[in-house]
């Protein structure tokens, strides 16, 4: 860092704040942290989302412990710091349209990543591209910008949805159209097994070596997490295409607001 005049003010700036436990926005942290090694490894740009990206779950935080002080009742506790890495913990990384490139369906990412293309179809304006660590993978988003569809008006036609476990949704209607049930069998089933084969590889793993996680079971929780996220993303399609074919423009769900934590059936019914 230079020593100059701006050096000085912004240091017992920040020295002033510290003394006072007051929270460095922003502007203070990059002023500390710009002329580090880890700072300059990647584009000014990335770093600086890392920093912004810090900085808006503390003041995150700080309006949720106010809100907190005020409404107890909305909240289950009080709200807990955001953490921290540990030392050797991977933390999101963004690159904005300035960094990575959009070509019609391909986003090219910058020299740092050797250019890598991301075949995708973009329907708007590239924003974004976030790479989030995930146990033992890496999860690529693209966030872009597209015209907010006109909102359908209330037509007086509405379709409900009762969750549950057996039938995972069952969908009735004010349209004189045939109700629906959608089976949540194959869910449970799933769900199942996961546990059952999770169970059976956490004793071998601690009786055979002390060890409360391996590769096989984090290979076999993807596994489980994809597949339940794929039936549930053909079951929300299921039923829009329900609600079109009905000519309503409004879905009702019911919601139990904590009616997992609050759940008190069987173990089974539970898990």
């Amino acid at each position: 860092m230079k020593n100059n005049k701006e050096f000085k003010k912004k240091l017992q700036q920040i020295k002033y704040l510290g003394k006072n436990n007051k929270y460095l926005e922003y502007d203070f942290l990059e002023f500390l942290v710009k002329d580090g090694v880890d700072y300059k490894s990647l584009m000014a740009q990335v770093s600086q989302q890392v920093l912004r990206l810090l900085d808006k779950n503390w003041i995150s935080f700080f309006e949720s412990i106010k809100d907190w002080s005020k409404h107890k009742d909305k909240y289950t506790g009080r709200p807990k710091l955001p953490k921290y890495l540990n030392k050797n913990g991977r933390n999101i990384i963004i690159f904005t349209n300035q960094n990575a490139v959009q070509k019609n369906n391909i986003v090219q990412l910058p020299k740092c990543l050797n250019k890598y293309e991301l075949n995708t179809k973009i329907n708007g304006v590239l924003q974004q591209v976030r790479i989030l660590p995930r146990n033992k993978y890496f999860v690529l988003e693209v966030v872009y910008n597209q015209e907010k569809p006109k909102q359908l008006q209330d037509n007086d036609k509405y379709i409900s949805i009762d969750i549950g476990l057996d039938n995972l949704a069952t969908i009735t209607n004010n349209c004189n159209i045939e109700p629906v049930i959608m089976s949540g069998k194959k869910l449970k089933s799933i769900n199942k097994y996961y546990n059952k084969e999770l169970s059976h590889y956490r004793e071998i793993a601690k009786r055979m070596n002390n060890l409360d996680w391996t590769n096989k079971m984090n290979r076999l929780t993807i596994k489980r997490n994809n597949m339940i996220t794929d039936l549930m993303h053909k079951a929300s399609k299921s039923v829009l295409k329900y609600a079109l074919s009905c000519g309503a423009n409004t879905i009702v769900i019911g919601n139990n607001k904590d009616w997992k934590r609050e759940s008190s059936m069987s173990k089974k019914v539970n898990q």
